[in-house]
């Protein structure tokens, strides 16, 4: 038996795959055939080649038809072919197969800074990168204009039990352009201090933060510690502080986006009624004080937001013993009412808890304007097959049968929960002043992901809102209604609605129900609809309709 080995190179200069191309032209373009006799089976060998496609090829030997894996094998990744047969030295082998025309160089290389200036008068002297090739086919590569910051901090400490202990952490900080539509942001450091910065102004400094931030002209990726949100949304994704990944597309034809993280905090919400003189008030959850995650705030006084920082609504000195401490901008009180949704690390966690989403947009042309429709999912759930406290198997076993307490001791073992929404929008232009808005979600919560027998609590939710104007009347509805059971993904109950909570105070007189802080209604409804009409110059007239209803608990 004789094993001939064949490497298949390709003729010819190669040229990039163009975006118009589709692959059926591709594969049309890229059939090759080769005869060779067999007594000398060497292929010319070429600078580039290009990859075959699987299962394209066919061997005849001297007219017979072979068959693949058995008379020869092919390694597609090397493009080599292994004949399995006996060949006659004056055989003729025909091989056809098709391959992908996508230029590979053997080396990729960008130089990061521009070389030095040859002086005047002096040669140039020949490098060896580019001596023996043809000046055609060198090109220049375009500099990247790359910012490079950072710092290198050694210290030494020494304790009674573990003695001397050497500490070198280092940050480095990376932003610019890697090519003409490419660039790049980096925050990167080694440091695990459980320190956070200061809430003292509206940006925040990244004390123990890694960030990889990756832009192009239509692509873009996350990786590292990120704010993720679909923003176009209300009712599926708030934002959240995440750890992980997130890659978006924009095009004109519409967009995409997926990301996939661990949560860093557990999402809370409180209401505050407010106290004469009282500028100072501690946030916590539950009674329990907690160490919230910096930047993850969101503060309210009367239903308008506040914005962090002493020049600003707020500051927060300590993130690990949160204080609102609002400015002299405010002064708050006994009938203001105080509202503050945030994150905190959870201590006593039972579950590392992970979050995946996706969306993806349509924009339709339609009427000469436009339509846009989007599809969006997210769930969070708590990862069953690592838990962070001690589940032997009784528990798992009890768990599986939805006993949570199974030795009747009031005891009760934490069940790992998934919450996970779906929702449609869409948005739809009529006009320069008219445009239509809409979107429906539906919400599943599973409180025991170990069992099967549990029951699943579901929710909707849904809103239609739009506004048409002309040169003297205007008309703005907003319609929306949640079911008690229903909370997007980044929320709680309390501040499922904080897009509204502006509207709320003023529409409903909020501050009357302070005293039922912690008691937010299950179900809700709001329909508004708002006039103006000018009918002469000085004279306006405005009027409002609107109903809404709570039940509480």
């Amino acid at each position: 038996m004789t094993c001939l080995l064949i490497f298949l190179y390709i003729w010819g200069a190669a040229s990039p795959i163009q975006d118009s191309q589709n692959v059926l032209s591709i594969l049309s373009l890229s059939e090759k055939r080769e005869e060779i006799e067999g007594k000398n089976l060497k292929i010319p060998h070429q600078l580039t080649h290009w990859p075959l496609i699987p299962d394209t090829d066919k061997i005849w030997i001297d007219g017979a038809l072979k068959s693949r894996n058995v008379d020869y094998t092919v390694d597609y990744r090397l493009g080599q072919i292994s004949i399995n047969t006996e060949v006659a030295p004056e055989s003729i082998i025909r091989i056809d197969y098709q391959i992908i025309p996508i230029s590979v160089r053997k080396s990729y290389s960008r130089q990061l800074f521009a070389p030095a200036e040859t002086p005047a008068g002096q040669a140039e002297a020949p490098s060896d990168r580019t001596s023996g090739v043809a000046a055609d086919t060198v090109t220049a590569e375009p500099s990247s204009e790359l910012t490079f910051s950072g710092a290198k901090t050694v210290s030494l400490s020494m304790e009674s039990m573990k003695g001397l202990t050497i500490n070198q952490p280092t940050r480095l900080n990376v932003s610019g352009k890697v090519s003409k539509d490419v660039s790049v942001i980096a925050m990167l450091s080694d440091q695990d201090l459980p320190l956070q910065p200061e809430g003292t102004t509206e940006e925040l400094e990244d004390l123990d933060r890694i960030l990889i931030m990756i832009q192009g002209k239509h692509l873009s990726a996350t990786l590292g510690d990120y704010e993720a949100g679909f923003g176009e949304t209300e009712f599926v994704l708030l934002p959240k502080m995440l750890e992980g990944a997130q890659a978006q597309g924009e095009f004109n034809v519409g967009g995409f986006t997926l990301l996939g993280a661990v949560s860093r905090g557990q999402t809370s919400s409180v209401n505050l009624p407010g106290v004469e003189g009282q500028n100072e008030y501690r946030i916590n959850a539950d009674g329990r004080y907690i160490i919230m995650i910096a930047g993850s705030e969101t503060v309210w006084l009367n239903g308008e937001k506040m914005r962090r920082g002493e020049e600003n609504d707020y500051v927060i000195q300590d993130y690990g013993d949160p204080i609102i401490e609002f400015t002299n901008k405010h002064l708050v009180t006994g009938s203001d009412v105080i509202v503050v949704d945030f994150e905190y690390i959870e201590e006593d966690r039972s579950y590392r808890q992970d979050l995946y989403g996706t969306r993806g947009k349509v924009n339709i042309p339609i009427f000469g304007r436009g339509l846009t429709f989007g599809v969006s999912y997210a769930a969070e759930s708590d990862d069953k097959d690592n838990p962070l406290l001690l589940l032997n198997d009784d528990d798992i076993a009890s768990l599986k049968r939805n006993e949570l307490d199974p030795d009747g001791d009031g005891a009760f073992l934490q069940a790992p929960v998934k919450r996970s929404v779906i929702g449609f929008d869409g948005r739809l232009n009529l006009g320069d002043s008219t445009n239509l808005r809409g979107e429906i979600a539906l919400s599943e919560r599973d409180l025991n992901t170990f069992s099967s027998v549990d029951r699943l609590e579901e929710g909707r939710a849904w809103k239609l809102n739009g506004s048409s104007g002309f040169d003297r009347f205007r008309i703005d509805f907003d319609f929306r209604q949640l079911d008690p059971n229903f909370i997007p993904i980044g929320a709680t109950l309390s501040s499922r609605t904080r897009s509204t909570y502006q509207e709320s105070y003023d529409d409903v007189s909020f501050g009357e129900v302070q005293q039922i802080t912690q008691i937010a209604p299950p179900g809700e409804a709001r329909y508004d609809v708002d006039l103006w009409y000018k009918p002469m110059e000085h004279v306006e007239l405005r009027g409002d309709l609107g109903r809404t209803s709570s039940e509480y608990a």
